[in-house]
């Protein structure tokens, strides 16, 4: 996911190298992210705990689903 953009419905989310990730639903918000156990996992400051999801991808499109089978869909996008 390093240097991709991943479009949601109304927000969108790039992943960097260092491990900080950008997500955009009107306005910029920094966290981190990380592979951890074979799920991807953020943590968004001033929370200090990770969450993780498993991951299915097909293509360009994604999905990330939680511990309680939540949803969440996104699209990688050319910059």
């Amino acid at each position: 996911m390093t240097g991709k953009k991943l479009q949601y419905a109304e927000a969108w989310q790039d992943f960097r190298a260092s491990g900080a990730t950008l997500y955009n639903a009107g306005r910029d918000s920094w966290g981190y992210w990380a592979v951890r156990d074979d799920q991807y996992c953020s943590q968004w400051p001033p929370q200090a705990l990770w969450a993780c999801y498993d991951v299915a991808a097909k293509g360009d499109q994604i999905r990330f689903i939680g511990d309680f089978n939540d949803v969440t869909d996104g699209t990688f996008v050319s910059e």
